[in-house]
């Protein structure tokens, strides 16, 4: 199986093991269907705000322990999209590091990325969400958002 493909632009890797083609969270490729609903209403109800993520949090972020291995000297995203649904007001939220222990490092900020001062800026190790989903087929989809977080659970946005 080629280690390339129509994912790789969509940022996805394939394990050529088992086959399968893993997403970073957030970047799941376009759907193929015109005015597809749920993909709408999934678009309309997320926030939209995006941070260009300072590298001395992106460095701070890799000083948290953590169970999961990682390559490269700096495998954080440069620049990130609030992962809570629209709000507001209050903290913005977005993934910087999965901990694998059910801590996530998480960056943090107040306005809008682009005016963000560096003192609105943080970088924080917080509990997953306990939350599962009711899902019809028995699959257990769990929330990945910071636990006490606004709005509704991920897995609300993939039923």
């Amino acid at each position: 199986m080629p280690a390339d493909g129509w994912w790789t632009r969509y940022g996805g890797q394939l394990d050529a093991a088992s086959g399968v083609i893993a997403f970073p969270r957030g970047a799941l490729p376009p759907c193929r269907i015109p005015e597809c609903m749920p993909c709408r209403e999934r678009r309309e109800m997320t926030c939209d705000k995006r941070l260009d993520v300072p590298e001395g949090m992106r460095k701070a972020a890799l000083d948290f322990p953590s169970e999961l291995p990682f390559e490269g000297d700096d495998p954080l995203p440069e620049d990130v999209t609030c992962e809570l649904d629209k709000h507001p007001f209050g903290d913005h939220v977005a993934l910087l590091r999965d901990l694998g222990n059910e801590f996530i490092v998480w960056v943090t900020w107040k306005a809008d990325g682009l005016d963000a001062d560096a003192d609105d800026i943080k970088v924080q190790q917080r509990a997953v969400c306990k939350s599962e989903s009711p899902s019809p087929d028995g699959e257990d989809l769990r929330c990945w958002l910071p636990e006490a977080h606004r709005g509704g659970h991920a897995w609300e946005r993939y039923l």
